[in-house]
C-alpha cells in the first residue's frame, strides 16, 4: 500500500509540474510574440509624434536575385522603386506611417531581411520623425547597447547594439545593428532611426 500510494503521489506530483510549465510556456510564447521585433520610433513610448517617413533600400550585386524572394509591398500602398545597373540592382520605397503600420513593417523587415541577407543582399530601414529624441532614455528603454556616440553642434548620434534588429554591421571594433541621430531646433527638431546603419543624409 505504501509503495503504491508513493507512486500516486510522485505521479500527481508530475502532472503538477507539467501543468505549471505547460503554462508558463504559453504565456512565455504569447510575451514574444507581442513584443515588437524591430525598436522603432512611433512605438518606444519615447515620442509624442503620430506619424514618421519610412524609407527601406534593398541593394544586391547579382541582378537576378531579388526575384527569387518575396518583396511583396510590407504595407497597403507601398511601392518599390528599381533601379537597377549591369550587375546590380536597389529597390527602394518609402511611405509615411503611424503606429500600427510601424508594427506591420517591424514584422515584415525582420521576415525579410534574413533572407535578402542569405541571398547576399543588404537591407536598410530609416525612420525620420520631425521631433528630437532623449537618445539616453530610448536606449534604456529598448535596452539597445550604445557603442559608439558622436556630438556635433546640436546634433547628437549613436551607434548601438540590439538584440532584435540584426547581425549588422562592423564599425571599427564594435559590431552595430542601429544608429540613432537627433538634432534641437527652434521648430522642435529632427531624429532619425536607421537599421543597421545610416546611409542617407540627417
Amino acid at each position: 500500500m505504501d509503495s503504491d500510494q508513493s507512486k500516486r503521489n510522485l505521479s500527481g506530483t508530475v502532472l503538477v509540474i507539467l501543468g505549471l510549465l505547460s503554462v508558463l510556456c504559453s504565456g512565455w510564447g504569447r510575451h514574444v510574440q507581442e513584443q515588437a521585433p524591430l525598436p522603432l520610433l512611433l512605438s518606444s513610448g519615447q515620442v509624442t509624434s503620430q506619424f514618421a517617413e519610412v524609407r527601406m533600400i534593398v541593394w544586391f550585386d547579382n541582378a537576378e536575385k531579388p526575384y527569387k524572394i518575396n518583396l511583396a509591398a510590407p504595407l497597403a500602398g507601398w511601392t518599390w522603386q528599381e533601379k537597377a545597373g549591369a550587375s546590380i540592382v536597389q529597390l527602394t520605397g518609402a511611405q509615411v506611417i503611424d503606429a500600427r503600420e510601424e508594427m506591420l513593417l517591424s514584422n515584415w523587415y525582420s521576415a525579410i531581411e534574413p533572407q535578402v541577407r542569405q541571398a547576399g543582399g543588404r537591407m536598410y530601414l530609416d525612420e525620420r520623425i520631425a521631433e528630437g529624441l532623449d537618445i539616453a532614455a530610448y536606449l534604456a528603454k529598448t535596452d539597445a547597447l550604445p557603442q559608439q556616440w558622436d556630438l556635433t553642434g546640436k546634433t547628437r548620434s549613436i551607434a548601438a547594439w540590439h538584440h532584435w534588429a540584426g547581425p549588422g554591421v562592423w564599425a571599427g571594433t564594435e559590431r552595430i545593428n542601429l544608429q540613432l541621430a537627433t538634432r534641437m531646433s527652434e521648430q522642435g527638431g529632427m531624429t532619425v532611426l536607421a537599421v543597421p546603419v545610416l546611409v542617407e543624409e540627417f
